[in-house]
């Protein structure tokens, strides 16, 4: 199950459900919106995050959002159906496809540094010290479509921390420039997985480290916008 793709699973996502779940095939909350997907993918498989490749780490999204680095496993319990053939899958002829190609969303050169990076890349840093307060975020994008429903997401060893989630009315291309990632408090030890999403596509993927043993646990829940007031 780990590795290729993350695997989505049945169970509705639930922050802490394991503090109390059964010691057997626990299956998750009887309701909820978000599903887990676990196992890690493709790209999960640089040095630094390479953690994400098990089947213990889970995150969660909405159903309907998709991605080239999810995707599930088909399985059964009928041992009749097992090692059978697919028949009558049909695929659109070529002359069934139009319209014209349009360039997907990009985001890419992305880098994160423990002070204000003012464009300077060879500032970024992997790891933070303990307690740290600002973490200053960096990336280009490209081609984001006025309205595209976007999701920005950063969690914290597999728990939610906070999630914007809007209608985006940027430019279609641009530079975020030191974007904060803030607690006053000193942001929670481990590691922090960055996932934007548009319509659905999973466009970034990145993590970092913050160092140490601070587990205070101050998530900022979700904003109804691109950034950081609701």
């Amino acid at each position: 199950m780990a590795g290729n793709v993350w695997e989505w699973t049945a169970d509705y996502y639930g922050e802490t459900f394991y503090q109390n779940s059964p010691g057997q095939n626990p299956t998750g909350p009887a309701t909820g919106e978000g599903r887990v997907f676990r196992g890690g993918s493709w790209a999960s498989a640089s040095k630094k995050w390479m953690m994400l490749v098990s089947t213990f780490y889970r995150l969660w999204n909405y159903p309907t959002n998709r991605s080239d680095v999810i995707g599930f496993r088909c399985a059964t319990n009928n041992p009749q159906l097992g090692g059978g053939s697919i028949n009558n899958v049909t695929t659109p002829e070529a002359s069934q496809v139009s319209g014209q190609a349009t360039a997907e969303p990009g985001f890419y050169n992305f880098y994160a540094c423990g002070n204000p990076c003012n464009g300077n890349p060879t500032l970024a840093l992997q790891q933070f010290p303990k307690k740290t307060k600002f973490i200053y975020l960096n990336w280009t994008y490209e081609n984001v479509p006025a309205g595209a429903h976007y999701d920005r997401v950063w969690s914290v060893d597999g728990r939610e921390w906070v999630r914007y989630d809007c209608s985006w009315n940027g430019p279609s291309n641009g530079q975020e420039s030191d974007l904060k990632l803030w607690d006053m408090q000193g942001l929670t030890s481990g590691t922090w997985t960055l996932s934007i999403f548009i319509d659905g596509r999973n466009v970034l993927q990145e993590s970092l480290e913050v160092l140490g043993n601070w587990n205070i646990w101050t998530p900022a829940g979700t904003f109804n916008t691109c950034y950081g007031s609701r």
